[in-house]
């Protein structure tokens, strides 16, 4: 018999793994949330865009075209954080692997940095018209 798949074994290193989901997926109607828990996995954010989500430290960030939206406690509550913003089309996320609190956040006008947790974010690069896709640090 074919046993399903499990993510746990993966991040044994992880000292917050207790506090985030094991697997999180972008999709155009929603994040999708799997604990590996033996529940199915459950959709937040229904009827949302989601664009981009990056999981560190029990925090959990998902880019929309309406923006950032963040949370700490595994997804139940969402707040906005798009303070600094100008274009809210969020098009990836991606954080420092060694700084804490340090975010980037590409828009189709440029590139943004928050120092503190994505609370505020700053201009780093104006890019006129941007199609990247990704970026990695």
């Amino acid at each position: 018999m074919h046993q399903p798949k499990t993510y746990k074994k993966h991040f044994e290193w992880c000292p917050f793994l207790h506090l985030i989901p094991m697997l999180l997926i972008a999709t155009h109607n929603g994040l999708l949330l799997d604990y590996e828990d033996g529940k199915p996995p459950k959709t937040v954010l229904a009827g949302q865009n989601i664009s981009a989500v990056i999981a560190r430290e029990g925090v959990i960030l998902v880019g929309t075209d309406n923006g950032v939206l963040f949370s700490d406690d595994l997804g139940q509550h969402w707040r906005t954080v798009n303070t600094g913003l100008d274009d809210l089309d969020v098009r990836w996320l991606a954080y420092h692997p060694d700084v804490s609190d340090y975010e980037l956040c590409g828009t189709q006008s440029g590139v943004y940095v928050s120092k503190d947790g994505a609370a505020t974010w700053t201009l780093l690069y104006a890019i006129a018209d941007t199609n990247a896709a990704q970026v990695v640090v």
